[in-house]
């Protein structure tokens, strides 16, 4: 918490009156006690106050950008030691700053800064170009720290301030995407999929030579673990799911567990299987949602444990029985519900709908008039900021029914799901970032988006991108 200059100037002060008796005390144990003087010579340190920094702003200038002299300017008065600084010393520092930092692109290196002085004698400017007296009307190079010496109105004590004209580097409401490095060791991937489980990433990837399993902490995709998981040949990896903190898949119609991602054990194999759909609700009322051949047609089932399964009604023609998104969970009304987005239908056509469950009522749909039909996209819930949860929603990627894929990125910003919209430029993913499909994606607790492998032209993607909004990641103004 900043101090207030007004207690700054008392506590000056009355540590100047302090200091002026201990100097007289001085001058007269040097003088002797006996040898009093009627005209002894005060030496006056109140002029210190001069050398304080009252007010700070930069005057209007729109070619630079808008409101310049709106923006609001944090003086700390006692700040830092500067590091190696010959000028400054160990002397501590003020601090002359704006917590909100100007737009990205704003040119500083020629502004007016308009300065509320106590009354100093002389103000020195210390910039990355010069070194210069300051006057009020002059421009001042802020592309780096500025220096400023204020020497008081005696000519002897002087002050320092480092002053800062903080700009951002990246737009806030975008979000920066960068690419990691990939798997060093995968070979040529024939599937893959991935899912966050526990605060640890899970990754399958069927190669020629069987199928292995990445792990690596769910917010660090650097530091990969590998191992070879016990599946035989038969295994559908896109099936992954994640429930009560085990993962499960189908192979040959049967359902398959794991704790750890390398030894895998039948769970079920009760009923042909053929699809996962994930985990549904809170533990402890939580339960795994399965598609379930069922003569002609498809059911839906759920299990409280994996083993024992309850029929929960017919699949809809309308319904996708593969390819849809990863599920999405929120808070609706007095249950919880779970989300999905587009797929492919029994037919072979894929569709834009998205669909919901609340645990009680049979599934309903949402049809979709902005989404495209998708099979393989990705949807994730974000936040707008760290105290707003689950407020954005976002599908990106899918192949089309033209058996092209989309770079695009679609935003559901107030209604969960329910509509749509395309994002605009400050969302987009980068140049060097293909269209795909069927990337596995979630979100970190550090509010990045993971997005791992996926499949475009070329075939099975060996990459790993990640992308934050940016003002997420800006320390906000306290």
């Amino acid at each position: 918490m900043f101090l207030i200059l007004q207690g700054i100037n008392n506590n000056i002060l009355q540590r100047m009156k302090i200091r002026k008796i201990y100097f007289l005390a001085i001058s007269a144990l040097t003088l002797g006690l006996g040898a009093c003087k009627e005209d002894s010579t005060e030496i006056d340190y109140s002029g210190y106050t001069d050398a304080l920094v009252k007010t700070f702003s930069l005057a209007d200038n729109s070619k630079v950008a808008p409101n310049l002299s709106a923006v609001y300017f944090t003086i700390n008065q006692y700040g830092k030691v500067l590091p190696d600084n010959k000028l400054t010393g160990d002397a501590l520092v003020g601090e002359i700053f704006n917590a909100d930092s100007l737009p990205v692109g704003t040119v500083t290196s020629s502004l007016i800064a308009e300065i509320g002085f106590s009354d100093p004698k002389k103000v020195t400017l210390y910039t990355a170009s010069d070194t210069t007296e300051y006057v009020a009307t002059d421009s001042i190079d802020f592309s780096k720290p500025v220096l400023m010496e204020v020497l008081a109105g005696n000519g002897i004590n002087k002050k320092f301030y480092e002053i800062r004209v903080n700009v951002h580097n990246l737009v806030p409401d975008s979000i920066h995407w960068m690419q990691l490095n990939p798997l060093t060791d995968a070979g040529t991937i024939l599937s893959q999929k991935a899912v966050d489980m526990a605060g640890k990433a899970y990754w399958l990837i069927e190669n020629a030579s069987g199928t292995l399993l990445y792990t690596a902490p769910s917010d660090n995709l650097t530091a990969w673990t590998r191992s070879s998981a016990n599946l035989t040949s038969g295994a559908d990896l896109s099936t992954l799911c994640v429930f009560k903190n085990n993962l499960y898949l189908i192979s040959n119609g049967a359902l398959l567990q794991s704790a750890d991602g390398v030894n895998w054990n039948v769970a079920s194999a009760a009923m042909p299987f053929k699809n996962l759909i994930g985990q549904y609700g809170v533990s402890p009322n939580d339960s795994l949602i399965a598609l379930v051949a069922d003569g002609s047609g498809y059911k839906f089932m759920n299990s409280a444990d994996a083993a024992v399964w309850v029929d929960r009604g017919n699949v809809p023609a309308r319904f996708p029985l593969s390819g849809y998104s990863n599920p999405v969970q929120y808070a609706g009304g007095t249950s919880q519900r779970i989300v999905i987005m587009g797929g492919e239908l029994a037919n072979g056509n894929y569709t834009s709908s998205t669909w919901q469950y609340d645990g009680i009522n049979p599934w309903q749909e949402f049809r979709q008039t902005v989404l495209p039909a998708l099979t393989g996209a990705s949807m994730v819930t974000y936040e707008q900021s760290p105290k707003t949860k689950d407020t954005f929603w976002m599908v990106l990627g899918g192949k089309k029914t033209d058996n092209t894929y989309s770079k695009a990125i679609y935003v559901s910003p107030n209604n969960k799901g329910v509509s749509w919209l395309e994002a605009d430029t400050l969302f987009t993913f980068p140049t060097d970032f293909t269209a795909r499909a069927f990337t596995s994606a979630y979100v970190d607790s550090n509010y990045f988006i993971n997005l791992l492998g996926g499949v475009d032209n070329t075939g099975e993607l060996n990459q790993i991108w990640r992308g934050r909004l940016n003002k997420l990641v800006f320390k906000p103004v306290e």
